[in-house]
């Protein structure tokens, strides 16, 4: 066995140690065959394995990312010898991501089905650039291929009952619809397909799920959600108690955190433990408790909380960014840079990492990395108003006056972000043109955002300020 082969048997063994696994599960373990697409299986493991974690089908396991990164290292291109290791290995289902050569249109994914014998049941190429969506429509049609559409249910011996083709259509449209981030259409399917006859009690999860989502980003601007969050609920208590167990109680902890509901979340997460431990999920939702509470569950802090949820789901976006931000408050900077670089390592294009960066450096008063971070969110997004609004204090920050007032400008004009006001004042003042920084200054304290508005505040001094050197002239 010549080197390569036998570091990948020696890893590949090692993270399929759950040989013995209980019936009906399958086993799927996704490489990439080149490192050029080593982003790609972060992707899917955060939408195959992730999704359905937290759905309750732990019948579809993804490795952890030091397999992927494993793979990528070695850059073995040749499909037959990841079909002959993974055989070797029990392994039921391979997904294969790959970038054979170096043509745009070379990327793409396949997936072998390994027993009784070998066999490509499912291919699909596409362009590098921008396909993290072809990537979730991709692996929702792996997943369908999987579960045996219509019939996969019964296969999974989690629910007995049959389900009328047209709920069945309903719901995988739905499930696409998710996988694409489409939310209000994906609603709109699970909502259809729980609208009459037997109720699908997968649909009516993920009509909940959604529901919850939908309401907390409401929540967040300030509208009243009560009623949404008491529909969940009831959409909740019309599965069966026989199924979804975790599932329920995880969603309804997070119902009760965002009602503020702390001894019934508390509640509903020791049964998650008591279920399975080995939810992801339960350690994410834990950090959102009091210290008090969590250390009833053997954590010192929110930082072994989040580590403890990266263990189980290293693919996962909000635990990694979660992360970066707990090791800011205690200033651990280096460790909080390190965890968004390995981030972006797996998908340079990913703007929360690269927003969260950008701030990084901000709070470090590092403006030139600031500027190398936040011009490439520009091309990405150039009509960002946060975006604009940060280049420019990068660029004031480095006295670069000229490149700031420009996107200063379009995020005050264009998009109506009221402190860009303040710093395009504060630079006219600099360069001595008066009547331009008391113009900019005005149009601050015009757009005073309450009584404690200190940005407001310091415009009118700054305006005070100038209009009495003017009488002095």
């Amino acid at each position: 066995m010549n080197r390569p082969t036998a570091l990948s048997f020696l890893i590949f063994a090692a993270l399929l140690s759950f040989c013995e696994k209980p019936s009906g599960m399958h086993r799927i373990v996704c490489v990439p065959v080149f490192s050029d697409s080593s982003y790609v299986p972060a992707i899917l493991a955060d939408r195959l394995g992730d999704g359905l974690d937290q759905a309750g089908d732990r019948d579809l396991r993804i490795p952890t990312d030091s397999m992927f990164r494993l793979c990528a290292m070695d850059s073995i291109t040749d499909p037959n010898y990841w079909i002959s290791l993974a055989g070797r290995l029990c392994v039921d289902y391979l997904i294969l991501t790959f970038q054979p050569g170096n043509t745009p249109d070379s990327a793409g994914i396949a997936c072998y089905g390994l027993k009784p014998a070998p066999k490509r049941i499912y291919q699909h190429r596409f362009p590098v650039t921008g396909s993290d969506s072809l990537i979730r429509l991709n692996v929702m049609n792996i997943e369908s291929l999987i579960r045996g559409n219509d019939t996969a249910w019964e296969k999974t011996g989690k629910i007995e009952c049959k389900y009328p083709s047209a709920q069945n259509t309903a719901f995988w449209k739905g499930r696409q619809a998710e996988l694409l981030g489409s939310m209000e259409t994906a609603l709109g399917f699970y909502e259809k397909a729980t609208g009459s006859g037997v109720s699908h009690p997968y649909s009516l999860y993920k009509n909940a799920q959604i529901v919850t989502e939908l309401a907390v980003k409401e929540q967040a601007s300030g509208q009243s959600v009560q009623a949404a969050f008491y529909h969940a609920e009831e959409m909740l208590d019309a599965i069966p108690d026989s199924i979804l167990k975790v599932e329920k109680a995880l969603l309804r902890a997070r119902l009760c955190i965002h009602q503020a509901s702390w001894n019934r979340a508390e509640q509903m997460l020791h049964e998650v433990q008591r279920l399975d431990a080995d939810q992801y999920e339960l350690y994410m939702l834990l950090s959102r408790l009091h210290p008090s509470r969590y250390r009833a569950f053997g954590f010192r802090n929110e930082k072994e909380l989040i580590e403890r949820a990266l263990d189980l789901n290293p693919a996962d976006v909000t635990a990694t960014l979660a992360l970066a931000a707990v090791c800011q408050r205690p200033h651990e900077w280096s460790e909080a840079e390190a965890v968004y670089k390995r981030l972006l390592s797996l998908n340079p294009d990913h703007i929360e990492g690269l927003f969260g960066l950008g701030k990084f450096y901000l709070l470090r008063n590092q403006p030139v990395r600031m500027i190398e971070v936040y011009s490439k969110i520009y091309t990405l997004r150039p009509n960002h108003p946060e975006i604009l609004y940060n280049l420019g204090i990068a660029y004031y920050r480095t006295d670069e006056f000229d490149k700031a007032v420009p996107f200063f400008e379009k995020a005050a004009v264009n998009y109506g972000y009221a402190d860009a006001y303040l710093y395009m004042g504060a630079i006219r003042m600099k360069q001595g043109r008066t009547g331009e920084a008391i113009e900019a200054f005005q149009s601050r304290v015009r757009l005073r955002q309450g009584p404690d508005d200190r940005y407001a505040d310091e415009a009118a001094r700054q305006l005070r300020r100038l209009l009495e050197m003017q009488q002095q002239e």
